[in-house]
């Protein structure tokens, strides 16, 4: 009998991205001769679900933002940036759980297939995945960011009785959409307050918080 399916989110929700975030941020205004809030307050930003067009213009310079944005997309998915995301243990520990007991597929919004594979190996948890799905810049459609995990994952099918695990409204949403139940992790780039407005049916602290969560939506599946 095939093992019920996940779909989770890898950015924010599996591993913590705040330091190379933060740096690129940092690193791009540097170069540009420009000033940039402390790692604190651009986090508290993001938590909060400021755009980025926002926090520039808090940094004291909005007309940055064309020029932020193309080297954002060069250096985010650098090597040197991304030996900076941790994978704390309680995670690496949830995701063991999650393969033993369900067949786990990764969907993430990466430009640079080639670089994550070699991420998830190099942190070795490729083995916890069934499946990877990186949605490339390429393939891309215009409209909302949710729209692109919803086409990738409906376009691969074997989606129903499923549940999505994610740190944003894009995961929540494409996951609505597709009739998935969801769950809101709030250790990732959101918070609490952003997250409810999309209405998951389950918001979770820890990893432990998590497994409860999927087990009680299991039995209502």
């Amino acid at each position: 009998m095939d093992k019920p399916k996940i779909f989770i989110d890898l950015d924010g929700t599996i591993l913590d991205i705040s330091e190379k975030a933060w740096r690129v941020y940092r690193d791009i205004m540097k170069e540009n001769g420009r000033k940039y809030v402390s790692k604190k307050l651009y986090l508290s930003f993001g938590k909060n679900g400021a755009p980025i067009k926002k926090i520039i213009q808090k940094s004291g310079d909005g007309s940055i933002y064309g020029t932020f944005i193309k080297e954002w997309k060069k250096k985010i998915e650098n090597a040197d940036y991304l030996v900076l995301d941790k994978l704390p243990g309680a995670r690496r520990k949830m995701l063991s759980w999650l393969s033993e007991n369900f067949e786990v597929v990764l969907i993430t919004l990466r430009s640079l297939p080639k670089s994550t594979f070699l991420q998830l190996k190099e942190r070795k948890i490729d083995k916890f995945f069934k499946r990877v799905l990186v949605v490339p810049a390429k393939n891309r459609v215009s409209g909302p960011k949710w729209k692109l995990k919803y086409k990738t994952i409906k376009r691969c099918g074997g989606y129903k009785d499923s549940i999505m695990i994610g740190d944003t409204g894009t995961d929540i949403l494409a996951g609505k959409k597709l009739g998935m139940k969801t769950i809101g992790v709030l250790w990732g780039i959101r918070n609490k307050g952003v997250l409810k407005r999309y209405k998951p049916d389950f918001l979770v602290r820890t990893p432990k918080e998590l497994k409860n969560a999927i087990l009680k939506l299991r039995k209502t599946i």
